[in-house]
């Protein structure tokens, strides 16, 4: 189910967030209590002070909050995103990214864990901006998600079969522009050889 409000938690599914953002599109994510953190010295509440660091677990420190009750021995709430949806566009879904320390308590976690990560990510106090900023740096492009585009390129003073047999219709951004393989000969006229112009997107 899509919210219709910013910072929604699926209590469907209670180690997941969500946060809608309007136009702005939705983010999806994952919250995991943790047995230890490298954090150092991680206060109770909100530790604003290391939302400036990144902290990277290995999936095996990290359990799902998949259970309601106390979470005795799992004090370390952590966040970190899964998917990013644009308004009106398909759902993007990272395949690396880390997790970001929210908080320390000892027997509160796998209740209220998910929900910090959801609340945090859509409130625009100083110290939940610095937390929104430390979850979205922790995504790494890949080549899932960055791929160059493909430019077209209209010819002008040649034919469709110079341009093919040269194939010079398109060019991956990036890479060399090829140009077709002859121009039409005009009477009085000396090619001299091709300008390049850009348009812009319509």
């Amino acid at each position: 189910m899509i919210p219709d409000y910013p910072g929604v938690t699926n209590q469907n599914d209670i180690n997941t967030w969500t946060v809608n953002y309007g136009t702005a599109g939705i983010l999806t994510g994952e919250a995991g209590c943790a047995s230890s953190s490298s954090v150092s010295n991680p206060l109770g509440g909100f530790d604003v002070q290391n939302w400036d660091d990144i902290t990277t677990l290995d999936s095996d420190a990290v359990t799902p909050v998949n259970t309601q009750g106390p979470s005795t021995g799992f004090p370390y709430c952590f966040c970190r995103l899964t998917g990013y949806s644009p308004d009106g566009g398909e759902t993007q879904n990272f395949s690396s990214q880390k997790w970001v320390f929210g908080y320390n308590q000892s027997d509160g976690c796998f209740n209220s864990c998910a929900s910090f990560c959801s609340s945090n990510m859509k409130m625009n106090q100083n110290a939940q901006l610095r937390f929104r900023h430390a979850v979205l740096a922790s995504v790494e492009a890949s080549s899932e998600t960055c791929e160059p585009n493909i430019i077209n390129i209209a010819w002008n003073g040649t034919t469709l079969s110079a341009i093919q047999d040269n194939e010079a219709a398109s060019v991956t951004y990036g890479g060399d522009i090829r140009t077709p393989k002859s121009a039409n000969q005009y009477p009085g006229k000396r090619f001299l050889g091709w300008q390049f112009s850009t348009m812009a997107p319509q």
